[in-house]
């Protein structure tokens, strides 16, 4: 089944660039026939907040979650799921939204998928506001977005103290890893839960190992990833002694003990770029070749990325000695790592009062000029109507990009490198569309049969339209392109007139009543509308020569100055 967005207005895609100079960089262009005019706009009763992660389903359908602010000072997990058309999928949760709390306050902060299509959503969960009854909590949620009470039998699991998970992975066993801070004596932590959301006691005797070594006191933005040899990277803001906050690194190797060959005695703690304070941004991501990246944004205005080997030890072969120091009128919230290895920092363009920006850099810290000037983009997502950021950005099979933020709504866009809505214009007789795909013409709202090409020879008044179906089964149907040359009447012109052979391999010839006393005007286009023979007293008794033009279809125009009529032909 076709997925069908109806268009009344004509569109003018604009190009969502920082300047003018970046107009061939990699998908710079929001995709016409996704959702409504190129975006999807989510609507959900609460006040949306940052945050949160971009999945994609084996059946290619998208799931994005996040939170939000209720209207009684609760919070609630946000789950939307839609497929790369942007058409929202109503069997998911209420038209296509699930929107849940376990308790006063669920901030799902995180999210991941298990092979099975279970959802795992984790972050904060309290009862109150209080800050000591702010707890780590895991939930896991069933495919239609209905909470899994084979979990924990309520769907949530929650540990005690205070705390918040920041990543979290399901494993190829089942088992659920989350990484996250745990009260102020635990400090960072990797917690393991079983399918039943029980602790996993075969992992450091309790299913938890943490890290505080002396002289840290405070955690926070932790998060996690999973290496390939079992063992377990771990990063976080830390404040040290003199209380300044600087990015860590630390691993455990499979069993929950601190690697002590990692880094320095196990960990890396960079004492040079201040944080100044845990409320910052904060990002880590791994590279294909097993490297750690770490951003974070002190202030309006920069980010700061360094990089680690899979050794722990600062990595001078990217930027000035392992750190890139970027400015820029805005703030970073998020890093990751593009198929061809780039590096992409998410953020906030502080123009109108924010909106979504992407920073590209290449693999030695170097911005990618051909992704915008100094390698910064915008992602307007909302036509600067309201404040949002770069949540999430999402790599298709196909190559194109699901760009994902929150403002008065969670809001969608994809881009790709070209723009693909269907605009008609006429030349003579000759309807044309813009867009490449496979076309259907209707008039008058009903479908032409056998009108499948990207050109149509009217021969009658009328509305048409037509309907662009791109390779991934996206659709948008065209604005309504009035046709009111009076002289084109059903086949009044010429009643009886037709071209033979139909198909031809060289020559075509009119037969039937032709009228040689007035002058004829004649016009050949090829199937893309261009111009290929025309002539003005043309005599119909002669032929037309195609045997030069290459196979495909070809409409011919006759026209006396009062009557028109157009015909299709096939050169073989």
């Amino acid at each position: 089944m076709k997925k069908t967005t109806t268009i009344r207005n004509l569109l003018f895609v604009s190009i969502l660039l920082v300047i003018t100079g970046a107009l061939h960089a990699q998908n710079a262009i929001p995709d016409s026939l996704f959702g409504n005019k190129s975006s999807l706009v989510i609507q959900s009763p609460g006040s949306e907040s940052r945050g949160g992660s971009l999945l994609l389903q084996p059946d290619g359908k998208i799931i994005f979650g996040s939170f939000e602010t209720g209207l009684e000072n609760d919070f609630f997990i946000d789950m939307m799921r839609f497929d790369e058309c942007g058409q929202v999928d109503s069997l998911f949760g209420t038209n296509g939204l699930v929107r849940h709390k376990f308790d006063q306050r669920n901030l799902g902060y995180t999210y991941a998928l298990q092979p099975d299509g279970k959802i795992l959503s984790a972050g904060v969960q309290a009862p109150s506001n209080a800050g000591s009854q702010q707890h780590a909590f895991v939930s896991r949620f069933n495919s239609n977005g209905s909470p899994d009470t084979s979990f924990n039998k309520t769907g949530t699991r929650f540990l005690g103290g205070t705390g918040a998970f920041g990543s979290v992975y399901s494993m190829a066993d089942g088992r659920i890893v989350c990484f996250g801070q745990l009260s102020t004596a635990a400090g960072a932590a990797v917690v393991i839960f079983l399918e039943d959301g029980s602790l996993d006691t075969t992992f450091n005797a309790d299913g938890i190992t943490s890290f505080r070594p002396a002289g840290f006191s405070f955690f926070s933005a932790t998060r996690g990833h999973l290496l390939s040899d079992g063992k377990f990277l771990l990063t976080s803001y830390a404040s040290d002694a003199a209380n300044a906050y600087h990015m860590l690194a630390v691993r455990f190797d499979t069993l929950g003990v601190v690697d002590t060959s990692y880094a320095n005695n196990g960990y890396y703690y960079d004492n040079i770029l201040p944080v100044n304070g845990f409320f910052h941004p904060f990002g880590s991501v791994l590279d294909a070749n097993g490297n750690l990246l770490l951003s974070k944004s002190s202030d309006n205005t920069s980010v700061d990325i360094l990089r680690l080997t899979p050794e722990g030890i600062l990595d001078t072969a990217f930027g000035v000695g392992g750190r890139v120091h970027y400015n820029f009128n805005g703030t970073a919230g998020g890093i990751d790592i593009l198929t061809d290895g780039k590096i992409l920092v998410r953020g906030k363009f502080s123009i109108n009062f924010g909106i979504g920006c992407g920073i590209r850099l290449l693999a030695d810290g170097t911005p990618d000029e051909t992704f915008g000037p100094n390698g910064l983009r915008q992602f307007d997502l909302n036509k600067s109507s309201g404040t949002h950021w770069l949540d999430g950005l999402l790599v298709l099979p196909n190559g194109q990009w699901i760009a994902a933020g929150a403002s008065s709504g969670f809001l969608f866009k994809k881009y790709g490198e070209v723009s693909n809505f269907p605009h008609i214009k006429q030349t003579g007789g000759i309807l044309n569309t813009s867009g490449t795909g496979s076309y259907q013409w209707y008039l008058e709202g009903v479908e032409i049969p056998g009108e499948t090409n990207q050109t149509l020879a009217v021969t009658e008044n009328g509305n048409f339209t037509v309907m662009l179906t791109d390779k991934n089964g996206c659709s948008a149907m065209s604005s309504v392109f009035s046709v009111i040359n009076t002289g084109i009447k059903g086949n009044t012109s010429y009643s009886d007139l037709t071209t033979y052979p139909n198909p031809s391999s060289d020559l075509i010839y009119f037969k039937g009543n032709i009228n040689t006393s007035v002058p004829v005007k004649i016009e050949v286009r090829n199937n893309l509308g261009k111009l290929i023979f025309s002539e003005t007293n043309f005599n119909m008794n002669q032929a037309i020569d195609l045997s030069n033009a290459t196979r495909g279809i070809y409409f011919i125009q006759l026209s006396d100055g009062s009557k028109v009529q157009s015909f299709k032909v096939i050169k073989q």
